[in-house]
Order: C-alpha cells, then structure tokens, then sequence
C-alpha cells in the first residue's frame, strides 16, 4: 500500500491498517474446529494454485528460465515485459478461462 499512495501511506500508517485489517478478519475462528481450518486451507490452495500455475509455466517452458532483470523495470516499449497500459490483458483472459 505504501508503494500505491506514497503520499498518504508511510510505513507507520501502512502497518495500522495490516493490523485492522487482520483483526477483522477474524483469524482466531478458523481454529474453532479442524474442518473450518480445512476448509479455509483447501480454498486458500485453489486460490494459489490459479495463480502459480501461469506464473510457473511461464517462467520454465515460456521463458526457459532466463529473466532480463533490466526490462523488469523498464517502461521501454520494446521490453520484454512491456504491455498495453502496462497490464497484460492477455494474462487476465488466460486466468478466468
């Protein structure tokens, strides 16, 4: 959050509200039995798994291991890991399909 409002969010504020936020979140009830906390765990993994599938494949059969640390924080339009308004629409399609 801190990188996203810089002006408003500094390290301090940014931690007040992790800790809001992660009280009402009411973790402590996801021991309250072992299937709560199984269930919580089984859908926290489908969540990864949509996630780190793409970004696995990509990085090992796409880009065959190799990652041009430079294009990572270049706005250049011809780097690797440039795209339209700076979001890969195409990523966005192959996630909800």
């Amino acid at each position: 959050m801190t990188a996203l409002f810089p002006r408003y969010i500094n390290i301090r504020r940014g931690g007040y509200v992790a800790a809001i936020v992660g009280i009402c979140m009411n973790p402590w009830l996801l021991y309250t039995s072992s299937a709560t906390f199984t269930n919580y765990l089984g859908a926290y993994g489908v969540l990864l798994s949509c996630i780190a599938g793409p970004m696995i494949t990509d990085y090992w059969l796409v880009r065959r291991g190799h990652i041009r640390v430079n294009d990572l924080y270049s706005l250049d339009k011809t780097g690797w890991y440039h795209y339209t308004y700076g979001v890969n629409w195409r990523a966005y399609a192959a996630y909800l399909t």
